[in-house]
């Protein structure tokens, strides 16, 4: 498909569709019942206008998943993809520092993890957790602790 084509399936199909998601009873004679979703999407507008920003917004989203797949297969296990948007976000606006909004960076996070080790049934909360980092890395922490060679000869030795 060209970039025209694609806008145009998108602005008249796709995005039309996805405001209706999650919609029960669709059928014409019937009024649907909007869920959440459909509910706050009603009123959105796809603002895309032009073929080529929809290309670089595509090509955008797509190297970001190829920048994941890379760090995955270098065994760099530990994602916070939605983390690094928001703070990509932050730095584009000026109030950012301002209204109090800051994302902890990633190896702090680990650190912090590594010194606090929570384990398996540990209650862990984060009562200013934005997208989560700091939970996405307690559950990183515990997932490699499960998983490394130590804590398998460990379960062996309990056998």
């Amino acid at each position: 498909m060209e970039g025209g084509e694609i806008l145009s399936h998108i602005q008249t199909k796709v995005f039309p569709f996805l405001k209706t998601l999650g919609n029960k009873n669709l059928n014409k004679e019937e009024s649907p019942k909007e869920n959440s979703f459909a509910k706050h999407m009603s009123n959105a507008v796809f603002i895309i206008s032009k073929p080529s920003l929809l290309a670089e917004a595509v090509g955008i989203i797509d190297a970001i998943f190829e920048e994941i797949a890379k760090q995955e297969s270098a065994g760099q296990g530990f994602q916070d993809t939605q983390g690094d948007l928001y703070e990509f976000l932050l730095s584009e606006i000026t109030s950012a520092g301002k209204l109090g909004q800051f994302r902890t960076p990633r190896h702090i996070i680990q650190l912090i993890c590594e010194l606090v080790d929570p384990k398996l049934g540990d209650t862990i909360c984060d009562l200013t957790c934005g997208t989560g980092g700091f939970l996405l890395g307690a559950y990183q922490h515990i997932i490699t602790a499960f998983t490394n060679k130590e804590h398998q000869k460990k379960l062996m030795k309990m056998a």
